[in-house]
């Protein structure tokens, strides 16, 4: 959306949405903002507000804004990444890390497979207790 501008590098804008009462002649703006860093969050969010904030005044408008956060950024416990970096090895997979777009609320660890599903449904099917655990 153009009154938002771009995301600036390292924060993606998710879940765009713009609604407009003809009648009251009110817009409404939402977007949720991802970023893997607090300081490029908190960059985003700044730089989404000024474009809008400069939007509002060049049109008159009255402005209106919140901002609200979803999910706090969370770090898996060591002992588990351990293991499951160490049995995924084992399996001939080769483990990366690093933080993820997409929040996994409840989740202790979250998996992403770059491509390798069928090899992680694999090593899942040979590993009861991830198994267990996954549900």
């Amino acid at each position: 959306m153009p009154v938002l501008g771009n995301p600036p590098p390292g924060a993606g804008f998710y879940s765009l949405a713009r609604t407009c009462d003809v009648a009251s002649g009110n817009t409404e703006i939402s977007c949720e903002i991802r970023a893997l860093y607090i300081e490029q969050l908190s960059g985003a969010l700044e730089a989404v507000l000024r474009s809008v904030a400069a939007h509002a005044a060049l049109t008159e408008a009255v402005l209106e804004t919140r901002a609200v956060r979803l999910a706090d950024p969370s770090a898996a416990p060591s002992p588990l990444v351990e293991t499951l970096a160490r049995q995924l090895s084992d399996a001939g997979l080769r483990p990366s890390f690093g933080p993820s777009w997409t929040p996994a609320p409840g989740a202790d660890l979250s998996v992403g497979t770059r491509g390798l599903e069928g090899a992680f449904e694999t090593f899942m099917a040979a590993n009861p207790l991830w198994r267990r655990l996954s549900r």
